[in-house]
């Protein structure tokens, strides 16, 4: 659960700002009174955004079938 955590914050430092969707967004704060935010802003354009949220969305999809295809193979008759 702790490494879901981690790497949850990860890409969140990636993405934001996710101005793309959220104009207001300035970042992701680091202590709890936002004085200082932190991120590379990947989400900053849309165009981008898109991209990069559609193709996750299609490796997800492709890592799935392409497991499933195996588990299937390996399945007794």
């Amino acid at each position: 659960m702790g490494l879901l955590v981690f790497s949850h914050t990860l890409l969140d430092i990636i993405a934001s700002p996710k101005t793309a969707f959220y104009a207001a967004d300035t970042g992701m704060p680091l202590f709890f009174d936002s004085s200082l935010t932190v991120g590379l802003g990947l989400w900053r354009y849309k165009t981008l955004a898109y991209v990069g949220e559609y193709g996750f969305v299609l490796a997800g999809l492709l890592i799935y079938l392409v497991e499933r295809r195996k588990i299937k193979r390996e399945l007794p008759v």
